[in-house]
C-alpha cells in the first residue's frame, strides 16, 4: 500500500480557496458562519493567525454584543466580509433558521 493517492484539484477546500477574501486584519468587522452554517454572526478580527508561509490559516473573532469569553479561532473560510450581499443573505439564513422552529 505505497501507492501515492494524487489530491483531487477540485476539492472543497482547494474551491473555497479560490475565492478566498481579501485578507482581513485585526479591529476589521466581518461576519463569521456559524458551526452549522445556517446562520451568519456579527463579529470583529482580534487576532490574525499565519503559518510558515505567511498564509492565514485562522482569524480569532469576537463576536459583536457577547461577551469576550466566547471569542474563538475560526477558519478563514468561515468569515466573509459585512458586504451589502452577504447582510441579505445573514437576513435570508435567520428567517429560514426562524421558519424551520415553527
Amino acid at each position: 500500500s505505497g501507492e501515492r493517492k494524487e489530491e483531487n484539484p477540485t476539492t472543497p477546500e482547494k474551491e473555497a480557496d479560490a475565492f478566498e477574501n481579501e485578507p482581513f486584519e485585526e479591529g476589521e468587522p466581518v461576519l463569521v458562519e456559524s458551526t452549522s452554517g445556517k446562520l451568519l454572526w456579527h463579529a470583529s478580527v482580534v487576532a490574525v493567525s499565519k503559518d510558515q508561509n505567511g498564509k492565514i490559516n485562522g482569524y480569532r473573532v469576537h463576536y459583536k454584543q457577547w461577551s469576550s469569553r466566547f471569542d474563538e479561532w475560526v477558519k478563514p473560510v468561515r468569515v466573509v466580509e459585512p458586504s451589502d450581499h452577504n447582510l441579505l443573505v445573514q437576513e435570508e439564513l435567520l428567517e429560514e433558521w426562524i421558519a424551520e422552529k415553527d
